[in-house]
């Protein structure tokens, strides 16, 4: 269905009017944006050069942390296997967590068997699809707009 766009008293349509002020919009917002993210990339990198220090401690404390943390879950848990005690010492604690242990291949197919469990790759699926090869798939072509990432010529036309 085709709408009349009428051209008005300039000669450019309301369409082309809309999507013209539409357009430099677009090109403003990118700007004020551009400006903002190069500000905070400077604010952050001079944060960063006068706070190296503590920026390397910081990350160093962290490693120790998750180190020292490990440690103390390793040291809980031989605890527990020698003594059963859920509760070790304050502070910590012993939780049974259930794992599943499997055979990829034996899982696969008793999903496959049951119908159960299974999951479709609908990347890996759109792909075959377009590619021609099913017949349980159609392939439409959707109209998507594509907006120039330079529009300094756009807004001056």
């Amino acid at each position: 269905m085709t709408v009349a766009n009428p051209p008005m008293a300039d000669g450019v349509t309301l369409g082309d009017r809309l999507l013209r002020d539409q357009v430099r919009r677009v090109h403003e917002a990118r700007l004020g944006s551009r400006i903002l993210q190069e500000r905070l990339e400077a604010e952050r990198q001079l944060f960063m050069e006068q706070h190296a220090e503590l920026v390397r401690l910081a990350g160093a404390a962290l490693k120790m942390l998750a180190t020292e943390e490990e440690s103390l879950r390793v040291l809980a848990v031989a605890r527990f296997k020698a003594t059963g005690e859920k509760h070790p010492t304050p502070g910590v604690d012993i939780r049974l967590m259930k794992q599943v242990e499997y055979d990829v291949g034996a899982a696969f197919a008793w999903a496959k068997s049951t119908g159960m469990a299974l999951t479709l790759d609908k990347k890996a699926f759109e792909k075959i699809a377009i590619a021609g090869r099913l017949t349980v798939a159609t392939i439409a072509e959707v109209p998507r707009a594509t907006i120039a990432q330079d529009l300094t010529e756009a807004i001056q036309g």
